[in-house]
């Protein structure tokens, strides 16, 4: 196995995405490749982010790269392949990575199940349905602990 592209989105069940990741990389040999992407609002056109002043763009990546460094810091030195952050459309800009770094396996994160997402499908199922790379999807495992189960809910 060469590389394991791993998406993260800065959310706290990242943190469960990259450990599975990096124990799936050292059982096969691996490295990991880290990326961020930093979502572009459904409701604003794609032409408005070649808009905006250079500034604000950065901004945005600069706060994403923060995001992927902190998540760097659990991948051993010796297994991180790189990193990566860029403004996009996230399940697009996850399938176009993989396919340019020639990734071997995707892993990402699973999140809950909104109206929005039941309507405009979530971003996991995209990917899924996309990629031309296996995809591992990463649930946090379910506790009986009831406050344990609401705050999952909740983030």
């Amino acid at each position: 196995m060469k590389t394991i592209l791993v998406a993260i989105d800065g959310s706290p069940r990242s943190e469960l995405v990259v450990d599975v990741a990096v124990a799936t990389a050292l059982k096969l040999g691996g490295k990991v490749r880290l990326l961020h992407v930093v979502p572009v609002p459904p409701e604003l056109p794609l032409r408005a982010w070649g808009m905006w002043p250079e500034r604000s763009s950065e901004q945005f990546l600069e706060m994403g790269r923060r995001i992927v460094a902190s998540f760097a810091k659990a991948v051993p030195p010796s297994m991180l392949a790189g990193t990566h952050v860029e403004i996009g459309i996230p399940w697009r800009s996850v399938c176009n990575a993989a396919t340019e770094h020639d990734v071997e396996m995707i892993v990402i994160g699973a999140h809950g199940y909104g109206l929005v997402d039941r309507v405009l499908g979530t971003t996991a199922a995209k990917i899924v349905n996309h990629a031309e790379r296996p995809v591992l999807v990463v649930r946090p495992r379910k506790t009986t602990s009831p406050e344990r189960i609401h705050q999952e809910e909740l983030s």
